[in-house]
């Protein structure tokens, strides 16, 4: 029943950013259609509360779906839709994830984790890699006075990073070696 009612669910979320534009999946149409179609009310009893309805036979499709929908959110964010530089991308990431926790197995979960670490190492690799020319270079480089700005904007961006990497690793803990990537940019 769940690859039926896909289709839908997918053209809702076509245009949906999650990172950029955060929403709840209950706020989606789908999600209340499969709430209210994995709730069957028995004909007589319209007055009954939604805490105490019983699932119908294929149980509850709303998370399922949800679960199906992890691989295009960590496409997205492996396309550029977050940016780990980004204190307010960050925010956004960490209520997606603690929604899709709610809702998905352990498997989705960790893809998600491992996705949004994966753009934060790239990022720290691309800082290393910006360095190390200056830092091969040594002492042969003539002073410029434009260095010690240029330097302090360098070591704020570096350290907006770090926080942003600490405030993910809060949330994840030691999963896919975080606490190295962050050494590494230390």
């Amino acid at each position: 029943m769940l690859s039926a009612w896909e289709f839908w669910t997918r053209l809702e979320i076509l245009g949906w950013d999650p990172i950029s534009g955060p929403r709840p999946f209950d706020g989606f149409k789908w999600y209340g259609s499969l709430h209210d179609y994995s709730r069957p009310r028995p004909e007589g009893d319209e007055d009954m509360d939604d805490e105490s309805e019983l699932l119908g036979p294929e149980g509850d499709l709303a998370p399922a779906m949800v679960s199906t929908i992890v691989p295009r959110i960590c496409k997205l964010i492996d396309g550029g839709a977050f940016d780990p530089y980004s204190s307010k991308h960050v925010r956004s990431v960490i209520e997606l994830s603690e929604q899709i926790e709610i809702y998905a197995t352990d498997e989705k979960i960790n893809f998600l984790l491992k996705t949004v670490m994966t753009q934060f190492r790239l990022a720290i690799d691309d800082a290393i890699e910006a360095t190390r020319p200056y830092l091969e270079a040594g002492n042969s480089i003539k002073f410029d006075p434009e260095a010690v700005p240029a330097r302090r904007r360098y070591l704020m961006k570096r350290y907006k990073l770090l926080s942003n990497l600490c405030r993910w690793r809060k949330h994840t803990g030691e999963k896919f070696g975080l606490g190295e990537i962050a050494t590494r940019l230390v």
